[in-house]
């Protein structure tokens, strides 16, 4: 875990840039940048891309304009990249950019408050098993010796099922547990990785954020001195929720 102490925090998550050809999402993301030039920090909660193995010339083929965006913004603020289960590309990339990588989680106190950060995959026994499969070195082994137009449409194939299962499901025992776990010991808990934009107060006056996916919803969120607020950007950006802190 990383420890900072901020004031503004620009958060999204789960844009899934990549499976098909839409340079929206990049405008999109760069309009926002614009909308809130004055955000201390950009995290995003994974999910930005979809799978792609060990191949930098399709990576940087697919994603060379929000590279370049995400690249340029973490020369002027802090930009975190924590990893979600549809990121099993190489990193270092970003790494290489400024960006900092996370693979679970992140801490941030604010005013006496905990925020704590994480994709939330690996908050249910299933999202940690498909993590551990991913990640297997001998696995990653293997990708390097498949031709990467190969890999690309194996990647591009699960990630339409996984997208399409996930929509379809409901959240698992497990990762509501682990929510309450984590809640019991941060002010607030902020995940993507559920794809539906959520805004939630405990009993106990604590907090759980979803900031909403980018296929359906299109939606992301802001951490100010007092409140979050959820936002909406289609053809314009709008206020959907705000919760007092």
């Amino acid at each position: 875990m990383f420890p900072y102490t901020l004031k503004v925090i620009l958060v999204l998550g789960d844009l899934h840039i990549g499976l098909v050809e839409d340079s929206s999402k990049t405008e999109k993301l760069n309009i926002i940048l614009d909308r809130f030039k004055d955000a201390e920090m950009l995290i995003m909660l994974g999910d930005i891309f979809d799978f792609y193995f060990e191949c930098e010339d399709v990576v940087m083929n697919k994603y060379r304009d929000i590279i370049n965006l995400l690249e340029k913004t973490a020369k002027k603020i802090p930009v975190f990249y924590i990893q979600g289960n549809h990121d099993f590309f190489p990193l270092k990339i970003l790494q290489e950019r400024g960006i900092k990588v996370i693979k679970k989680d992140l801490l941030l106190f604010r005013k006496g408050k905990s925020f704590y950060f994480t994709h939330g995959d690996l908050l249910s026994l299933e999202g940690l098993t498909t993590r551990i499969f991913l990640t297997f070195k001998l696995w990653k082994v293997l990708m390097k010796l498949l031709p990467c137009n190969f890999i690309y449409s194996i990647a591009s194939a699960i990630s339409k099922w996984s997208r399409k299962r996930s929509s379809q499901k409901s959240i698992k025992e497990s990762f509501k547990k682990a929510q309450k776990r984590l809640l019991k010991k941060y002010d607030c808990v902020i995940t993507a990785h559920l794809h539906k934009p959520l805004i939630e107060r405990t009993p106990e006056n604590k907090i759980y954020l979803n900031p909403g996916d980018w296929l359906t919803f299109y939606t992301f969120a802001t951490l100010e001195d007092n409140q979050i607020t959820l936002w909406e950007i289609k053809d314009e950006i709008n206020k959907k929720e705000v919760v007092k802190l």
